[in-house]
C-alpha cells in the first residue's frame, strides 16, 4: 500500500507540475479553486482510501501470515514425502493382445520415466 501511495503521490506532482504552467482564459480565479488545491484536495482523499483499504485488510493479513505459520509442519512433511515418492520409479504392467497398443502404452510409459512390464499374454513368463 505504500508504494501504491508514493506512486499516486508522484503521479500528481507530476500532474501538477504540468497544469502549473497551463492557464485557461475563461477560469474566473475568484470563483473557482486553483488546480493545485483541487490536486491537492483529490490527493488527500485518495490517499485516505488507500490508507483505510490497508487498514481494513490488516486482519486477513494477520490471519494469512498465522495460517502459514501453523501450516508449515505440515508443508514441510508434504515436501519431504513428495521427495520420497519421486525417487521411488514407479512400475506398471499392462497386458494387452494388441502389440500396437503395448508399444503405445511402452512408449508413453518411456516418456513419463515409468517402468513398464509389458507380456504379450496374460500369464507370467
Amino acid at each position: 500500500m505504500k508504494q501504491v501511495e508514493q506512486e499516486v503521490a508522484r503521479a500528481w506532482m507530476g500532474f501538477r507540475s504540468v497544469s502549473s504552467t497551463v492557464t485557461c482564459p475563461i477560469r474566473s480565479r475568484s470563483k473557482m479553486p486553483t488546480p493545485e488545491k483541487e490536486i491537492s484536495h483529490l490527493k488527500q482523499d485518495g490517499m485516505q482510501h488507500f490508507r483505510t483499504a490497508a487498514e481494513s485488510t490488516q486482519p486477513l493479513k494477520q490471519w494469512a501470515h498465522e495460517l502459514k505459520q501453523e501450516c508449515e509442519p505440515l508443508m514441510e512433511s508434504a515436501r519431504a514425502l513428495n521427495a520420497m515418492a519421486e525417487s521411488i520409479r514407479s512400475t506398471v504392467m499392462v497386458v494387452d493382445d494388441d502389440e500396437f497398443q503395448r508399444k503405445i502404452i511402452g512408449s508413453f510409459c518411456k516418456l513419463k520415466t515409468i517402468s513398464s512390464f509389458l507380456p504379450p499374454t496374460g500369464s507370467m513368463p
